[in-house]
Order: C-alpha cells, then structure tokens, then sequence
C-alpha cells in the first residue's frame, strides 16, 4: 500500500506497524499497585463530601456538559450531547453497508452519568472494530495481488489496535469495573462478577495477543484464505465482545445510580474520577498518546461531550497536545481505513471479486 496508508505512531516514534513486533505481541503492563491504591481511595458515590479532584473544573466540567448535572435519574448525563453516537462512523456508513459489514451497534450516549462512564470507553473499542472488520471485508475476495500489496499496511494497523484493545480490556478489569463496584461487588449470576468477567476477558484478550503471535502463520497461507480466516477469528470475537459488554452495560450503571440517589455532587465527582482513572490507566501503557486518543475516539462526533470529558480525563500538558495528538493518529491509523475504502472497489454484498480504482 507504500507510505500512504501505514500506520504511524503520534509519538514521533516510526510508523505504528514497525519498531520491536515483541513489544507489540506482550501482554500489556499491568497497572501499579500505587495507582490502584490512589483509585479506591478516590471517591465513594455515596459519600456525603467527594474529594476533590485535581482542580474543581473538572466537575464543573462534566456538569456544564449536560446542563442538568450528573444526578442520579436516567435525564442528561455527565457525558449527554445532541448528536447521535454513531457520529464517529458516519462518514463511511454507505460504504460499510454495501461491503456487509457486521453491524457494531453503539450505545448511545446521555442517558445517564453511570451508563456514559462505560459508554465511551465501549463505543471507541467498537468503533475499532468495526474498522478491523472493514479492511477485512474489503481484502475477502479481492485479487491475490491486491491482498499481498495491501497486507503489510492492513497488519501495520492491526498491530496499533490489538496492543490498545488488549490495554482496554486490562483497564476496565483492573480500574473501571473494581471501582464501579466499590463496597457492593456484583453476585455471582450477573455475568459480570468478578470471577465471571475474568474469565470472558481472558478468552477477548487471548484471541488478540494470539493473533500477534500467528503473524507468521498468516502470511504463510495463500493471500484470499489467510484474509478469510483472519475475518472468521474477528466476527466471532467481535460477537463475544458484544455479549460481554451488553452485560457489563446492563449491570452496572443501576448499581452507580443507585448508590448515587440524592447525592448529584458525588455523582458528578464519580464520573470525573473514572474517567481519570481510565484515562491515567491508558497512558502508563507503551503508546500513551496513540493510545489516548484511541479511548476518547467515540467522543469524536459530540464537541461538548469531548471537552467535558478531556476536561476531567487528561492532566493539563496531555489535554494541551491532545489536538496534534489526534491530528498524527487521523493521518495515520484513521487514514489507513479510508485507504482501504479509496482503494478499492465496492463490491455488492454476496458478489466476490473487484480491485483498485482506476
């Protein structure tokens, strides 16, 4: 595909496909137990005085989001914008369609405080994946040699999204949903206990690192059978990724509002302090700042919501840079996908075959 389309890296560190493929393929670092030890003595929803966050606009900033505050009823959440959530897919959505791409459905954002705390983080890693889910859809019946030309740069890509995928994962397991559950961890039975959710995210988690590690394997098999199996091993694990999400998202945010009832300042600090914590989280990894901009990418599409988010996730420096930050990831990992949808013909759902535009 040539320079145009490889992914890069915004830290002015190479390309986001190159450098030490070991680094790409380990497991993520786990979060320190320092950072673990400041987040559970961060804010209880309940507790009549929330600490203080970092400075006071933080809160502020998430409430003057929504207009309506951060309490504890189903209105305007911390995070609510008029847009539609799926903002961040619009721009290709004919596209997709006409390729059969399996359908990602994004939850939608505002309905409360409690739901967009995992929202956000949910709706960027879908967003991810349904680019993956594209480029491998245009690739599946192409010509070998387009495969071949193009599967350098495809891999390139997927090497930035499995290592910030894997990092999610480990986030919302390690920070996100411990702190969600405080004092009331949810029963066995919920499916997002904690042995139960242990057990799903290993098997979501596996399934990338693996993908890493059979990179070989892949590039050993003939161009259309390696982009067909590629595309079976992500569509069954995208679907295993909605299951666990749809039950992580049902189970949570009742028990957030409920702990939260009459109390909207400790819900506003609640949603200012998890989104720092996901955020902090995210940036002790080994692409802090691809990784940054990759959790805030549903945000995308809903201005004020980003701002309110930014406004209470990232410390003054990170929020500052956060622009070129996403300027070097649009130029980079973004434009991969539209290189993908430029490239190549749109070919009718059911129909194999096509190639390069002339």
């Amino acid at each position: 595909m040539g320079a145009e389309g490889a992914p890069g890296s915004p830290g002015g560190g190479g390309g986001g496909g190159g450098g030490d493929s070991r680094r790409r393929d380990a497991l993520p670092s786990r979060a320190s137990s320092s950072r673990l030890g400041r987040l559970r003595k961060a804010v209880t929803v309940g507790s009549p005085r929330p600490p203080s966050l970092r400075s006071s606009t933080a809160s502020v900033a998430l409430t003057s989001a929504t207009g309506a505050g951060a309490g504890g009823g189903g209105g305007a959440g911390a995070l609510s914008t008029h847009h539609s959530a799926s903002a961040v897919l619009r721009p290709h959505r004919s596209a997709r369609a006409a390729l059969g791409v399996p359908a990602m459905p994004l939850t939608p954002l505002g309905d409360s405080w409690a739901a967009d705390i995992l929202a956000v983080p949910h709706n960027s890693m879908r967003a991810e994946a349904r680019d993956a889910a594209t480029m491998l859809c245009r690739l599946v019946g192409q010509p070998d040699d387009i495969v071949d030309g193009d599967w350098a740069s495809f891999w390139g890509w997927m090497d930035v999204w499995r290592a910030w995928a894997v990092r999610l994962l480990d986030a919302e397991e390690e920070v996100l949903l411990p702190w969600a559950e405080g004092d009331s961890p949810l029963p066995l039975g919920s499916g997002v206990s904690a042995e139960e959710r242990a057990v799903a995210v290993a098997g979501l988690r596996r399934v990338l690192v693996k993908l890493g590690a059979h990179r070989d394997a892949f590039d050993a098999m003939p161009p259309a059978r390696r982009a067909a199996r590629l595309k079976a091993i992500l569509d069954r694990w995208a679907v295993d990724l909605q299951r666990y999400y749809a039950m992580v998202e049902a189970a949570v945010p009742p028990l957030l509002l409920a702990r939260a009832a009459g109390n909207p300042a400790a819900a506003t600090a609640a949603a200012a302090t998890a989104a720092r914590a996901l955020a902090d989280y995210m940036a002790d990894g080994p692409d802090p700042r691809v990784h940054t901009v990759l959790l805030c990418r549903s945000l995308d599409g809903h201005r004020r919501a980003g701002v309110a988010w930014r406004a209470a996730a990232l410390d003054r420096k990170a929020a500052l840079a956060f622009g070129l930050w996403r300027s070097r990831v649009a130029a980079s990992h973004y434009e991969t996908i539209s290189y993908f949808l430029r490239m190549t013909t749109v070919t009718p759902v059911g129909e194999v075959g096509g190639g390069r535009r002339a």
